[in-house]
């Protein structure tokens, strides 16, 4: 990253009304592929029905338990309304507005800094398989992702109240938020000097409205800070069995296809930037090498569900784009490999115990891709509405490859 008297950044245009039209097919395309799954209960994910759980108990009893340390106060709490009107129909549309909203702030970031093929970049977003089943169903990974990204554009366009609001509804619904705004916080002070005040003004919007967000959880935690340390591993992984799952998880986050050929791609980038760097890009690959980096560190630390990678996803896409932005059939074979992911897994490792292992077998196996094994779990749970449902129908349910 540079100040901006480095390098002249991209000026900021309107959308046009061909870009209106564009934003309205991606919009239209989503809806047809997402909503389809959002009649399919709340989810796969045994933390969806700790969500319900802490939001019913909430709303209920008047008491607080965290669905999972850290706690995700803001997004049970919401959750729990939601369901009580709604059930799950309400609470996967809503999933699925929080994608549409991600999507066109993507497509607005990637206008601010004039990246190309930004159409394609959300295009690419819209189709990734974890994007996807979080798109469709109760878990905050796409709430928090949708208020970080229109967070992260109104600092960009230097509208500073708002952006702190939402940004620091973001942290307030994942404390992992951090990552990313802890980034683009630090590029406004260096890019935009003369609103040094406004962006440290939007920093103290930020702690004022997350922090309050995990008093409950101080609290639940006996006053202690035992709540930011999420329960991991149950005891089981060694020093290998964290770099397993870091390694495992990063190329399941993209399909075996998509993640070799990321270790293609991206190396041949940074070396094509390295000899004959273009000025127009600095900025937008400044930031997204910065957001890739630190969340991939965070995850380093706790490797446990593909959702913690997500928010780079958006990030991976724009450096790809920069990338390859003269070598286009390059990103349609990327974008055909993501695809081909969500209907069939080419699988390395099986663990030998579901979520909790602490070995696996080594082989290789066809398997079903990553949305459509999801939709085979979620049909089984399709009447679960706790995670005591969860518990009854777990025997037959069976992790999906990247699972937790």
């Amino acid at each position: 990253m540079t100040a901006v008297g480095a390098a002249t950044p991209p000026v900021h245009q309107n959308a046009t009304p061909s870009s209106r039209r564009g934003d309205y097919l991606l919009i239209g395309i989503a809806l047809l592929l997402y909503l389809p799954f959002s009649f399919l209960g709340y989810g796969s994910d045994n933390d969806a029905y700790g969500v319900l759980d802490s939001g019913r108990i909430l709303l209920q009893e008047h008491r607080y338990e965290p669905s999972r340390p850290p706690g995700y106060l803001l997004y049970e709490m919401s959750i729990g309304l939601l369901s009580r009107v709604g059930g799950s129909v309400l609470c996967n549309a809503t999933s699925v507005a929080m994608a549409l909203i991600t999507l066109i702030c993507l497509l607005r970031i990637c206008e601010h800094f004039a990246t190309p093929h930004r159409y394609w970049v959300a295009a690419m977003l819209m189709v990734h398989p974890v994007f996807w089943v979080n798109a469709t169903s109760t878990m905050d990974y796409a709430w928090s992702l949708a208020l970080l990204m229109a967070g992260l554009l109104m600092l960009l366009r230097r509208m500073h109240l708002l952006a702190g609001i939402l940004l620091g509804l973001a942290i307030g619904t994942r404390l992992a938020s951090f990552v990313a705004i802890f980034v683009f916080l630090l590029y406004a002070l260096l890019a935009q000097p003369r609103d040094r005040v406004r962006v440290a003004a939007a920093g103290l919007i930020i702690a004022v409205i997350a922090l309050p967000c995990y008093i409950p959880s101080f609290i639940w935690a006996g006053h202690t800070l035992g709540f930011l340390h999420p329960n991991i591993g149950g005891g089981l992984w060694s020093l290998k069995g964290y770099i397993a799952r870091f390694v495992y998880k990063n190329l399941y986050l993209w399909g075996l296809p998509g993640a070799l050929a990321l270790c293609v791609i991206l190396p041949f980038i940074l070396a094509r930037h390295r000899v004959a760097f273009d000025r127009r890009w600095r900025q937008p690959l400044g930031l997204s090498l910065a957001v890739v980096a630190g969340y991939e560190l965070l995850f380093l630390r706790y490797p446990i569900e593909l959702g913690y990678l997500l928010p780079i996803v958006p990030f991976v896409l724009i450096l790809l784009a920069i990338g390859l932005r003269d070598r286009f059939p390059l990103l349609l074979a990327f974008s055909a490999a993501l695809v081909s992911y969500a209907l069939v897994n080419i699988n390395l490792a099986r663990p030998n115990l579901p979520n909790q292992a602490s070995d696996a077998q080594f082989g290789l196996w066809i398997e079903p891709g990553y949305l459509v094994e999801d939709v085979s779990e979620r049909w089984v749970l399709r009447d679960a509405r706790s995670q005591a449902d969860y518990g009854l129908k777990h025997p037959h349910v069976t992790a999906h490859a990247a699972g937790n």
